[in-house]
């Protein structure tokens, strides 16, 4: 046991006392930084929250098609291959992400064209290699009943030929664009059942159909 002289215990005291109160310090300061580190976080945090708000997908004000998904599109399909070569139809989700589909398709001319027509087995071989990087949606196109004659004659056109088509005309987001035909009864080809939502699978096979893919 080491005794201490009262005036070397005084100056141990205070020197304890000094390096304690600097260590308080250091801490008091350590924990202000570490508050201002939180408060810029949660600023940036703040900044993002608005700025999704800004970019926030556009609500859908087209309606509803019959199974009750909302109405994303409406525009006109134009294709060489029928008679009037042009008729209207609307587009609803069936699967994937859509939420941003309705500034990302035509708006002003409203209309895609068909300018080509690929085998089916390409272009899933295709989507399969690209679904890791890229968002696949799948949406339903509809007509009004006084166009169903040339929708249909579409549909049997693609049927027939055991093709989908390539479609032209959407924005630079979308980077491919495949019309399928899904007849009446049908369960589809199992890889486009893969991206089918729920809501989407009650719908489906209700057709004839025709099918977009993105």
């Amino acid at each position: 046991m080491v005794s201490l002289a009262p005036s070397e215990a005084a100056g141990s005291c205070d020197q304890l006392c000094a390096v304690t109160e600097m260590e308080l310090r250091r801490e008091s300061e350590q924990e202000k930084k570490v508050k201002e580190e939180i408060s810029h976080v949660m600023e940036e945090v703040e900044e993002e929250i608005h700025s999704e708000d800004k970019l926030a997908a556009p609500a859908s004000s087209l309606g509803e098609d019959p199974f009750g998904n909302p109405i994303l599109w409406k525009g006109i399909i134009h294709s060489t291959e029928i008679a009037p070569p042009t008729f209207p139809v609307s587009a609803s989700n069936l699967g994937g992400l859509c939420d941003y589909l309705t500034s990302d398709l035509p708006e002003k001319p409203e209309r895609l064209t068909m300018v080509g027509k690929i085998e089916p087995d390409r272009v899933w071989k295709y989507i399969d290699k690209v679904r890791i990087s890229k968002e696949i949606a799948i949406l339903m196109l509809q007509t009004e009943a006084e166009h169903s004659t040339t929708y249909q004659e579409l549909f049997d056109w693609m049927h027939s030929k055991r093709r989908y088509c390539v479609v032209q005309g959407h924005s630079s987001m979308v980077k491919d664009f495949y019309l399928v035909p899904i007849p009446k009864g049908s369960s589809g080809p199992t890889e486009m059942t893969n991206y089918l939502s729920l809501e989407g699978s009650r719908a489906f096979g209700n057709g004839p159909q025709i099918i977009r893919i993105l």
